[in-house]
């Protein structure tokens, strides 16, 4: 996480980041890397519905 947020790519592929944070924690990183990081893309993969922590947010759900 350091490292994305101090290089701020213009795109972060995260695969299940906050599979081990409670719901305030990934709710807090998540609106963290969003602040930090307005002109960023991500691609992230997860189990849990992180949809309602982004403005702009596609989901596909494969099940």
């Amino acid at each position: 996480m350091a490292r994305i947020l101090m290089h701020k790519p213009d795109w972060i592929f995260m695969d299940e980041t906050t599979n081990a944070l409670d719901k305030v924690a990934e709710k807090q990183l998540l609106k963290l890397l969003q602040t930090n990081l307005p002109t960023s893309s991500f691609i992230i993969i997860s189990h849990s519905d992180i949809s309602n922590y982004f403005n702009k947010c596609y989901q596909l759900n494969l099940s």
